[in-house]
């Protein structure tokens, strides 16, 4: 669209106003509207099936053994139903880890470490195991470099959870926050300070799981 001439300037691409303008616009050279419908319609259909894929996603979540595990982490700021449900299914299990550390090692986000007689210094992280879900993790952590709140969206997604698992949640926001302001204070990079975040948030996505699997097996069935 660019390289011919059409530039939208009215405003955020990809909203109604902008749908209703790509729609309304003509085309001089013969083939180009050819070109545009065919790649109108190919963005359609990704939008209709990642919508049926949500819709299904969001089923899978409202279904044992996911659903209150989804609902607890649903209360971290920054996870949505999508990272609940991709961390749930790629790490399968996480009392299978018996500390935050093995999760962290497992998960490739712990420091390289090179040591040479009494000398101990330490590297960038050693990006073993699940790529995808340090990818995800990643993504969630630079939600903590703002000030730790309660938007309405949490606010929402918090509604009926158990308050431990609130307070849990609101330490975690409150820590991780003070994690990044102070590496960022130290001088060290935002992306090291990100990474030093995932490490603490994959402790606290072990602490919230291994209470939640604990307060069931000694709930009246």
């Amino acid at each position: 669209m660019i390289r011919h001439g059409y530039i939208y300037q009215k405003g955020e691409l990809w909203t109604g106003k902008h749908q209703q303008w790509l729609q309304s616009l003509s085309f001089d050279v013969p083939g180009l509207r050819t070109v545009f419908e065919e790649y109108s319609g190919e963005i359609e259909h990704r939008v209709q099936r990642l919508a049926s894929l949500d819709k299904q996603l969001g089923q899978l979540a409202q279904s044992e053994p996911y659903r209150a595990a989804v609902q607890a982490l649903r209360c971290l700021r920054g996870i949505e139903t999508l990272t609940a449900i991709t961390l749930l299914t790629e790490i399968f299990e996480f009392g299978r880890f018996d500390s935050p550390r093995a999760l962290m090692a497992y998960l490739g986000v712990t420091p390289r470490e090179y040591s040479s007689g009494e000398t101990r210094r330490t590297g960038g992280i050693t990006k073993m195991g699940n790529r995808r879900v340090r990818r995800i993790l990643t993504e969630t952590a630079w939600h903590y470099r703002h000030p730790h709140r309660v938007s309405k969206a949490l606010q929402a997604r918090r509604a009926g959870q158990p308050a431990w698992a609130i307070e849990l949640a609101d330490r975690a926001g409150q820590r991780l926050y003070r994690r990044y302001r102070h590496l960022i204070e130290r001088g060290k990079a935002a992306g090291t300070a990100v990474m030093a975040v995932v490490r603490e948030l994959v402790g606290f996505l072990w602490a919230l799981l291994r209470q939640l699997h604990e307060r069931a097996a000694h709930s009246p069935a």
